[in-house]
């Protein structure tokens, strides 16, 4: 599959059967609105996204995000981007003994944010530091799931 861009081409490729697809030649941050709905049909389709070798700020990723839908405000919640409520810090990094972001947030299985009233439809993860093993993020599609036992 194809998504014409102002500049070029858009390939988004399956990572596996299950679910998955990376996008490649894309800049997330000038995105046309064209482009966009094809990486929304692409999300819809894949369910997880993959956008390598984004040079995203803060901002940026907030708006990006936003064309999605609602994003998650956390005010006052520990371990937010400081000036960015939206933006959790994910970090098993200590400072003077203490985290500087939330360090076990992937040490179980959990449903990010499923607690809220009105659930979010989407996580955007930024890794700007990540280990040479371990560090891995594990998805699971529920519909996929129950699709494979029926």
């Amino acid at each position: 599959m194809r998504g014409i861009l102002q500049n070029g081409y858009m390939e988004i490729n399956r990572l596996s059967d299950a679910l998955g697809a990376e996008i490649i030649g894309l800049d997330v941050i000038r995105l046309e609105d064209q482009s966009f709905k094809s990486v929304k049909d692409a999300f819809l389709e894949h369910h997880v996204l993959v956008f390598r070798d984004q040079d995203v700020s803060p901002e940026e990723q907030i708006k990006f995000s936003a064309r999605f839908g609602p994003v998650e405000m956390r005010e006052g919640r520990p371990f937010t981007l400081e000036g960015f409520p939206e933006v959790a810090v994910l970090s098993n990094r200590l400072v003077g003994g203490a985290p500087v972001g939330v360090i076990n947030a992937g040490d179980f299985w959990h449903s990010d944010l499923s607690f809220s009233p009105t659930p979010r439809r989407v996580t955007f993860l930024q890794a700007l530091e990540v280990a040479e093993e371990g560090s891995d993020t594990e998805v699971e599609y529920a519909n996929g799931v129950r699709r494979a036992t029926e």
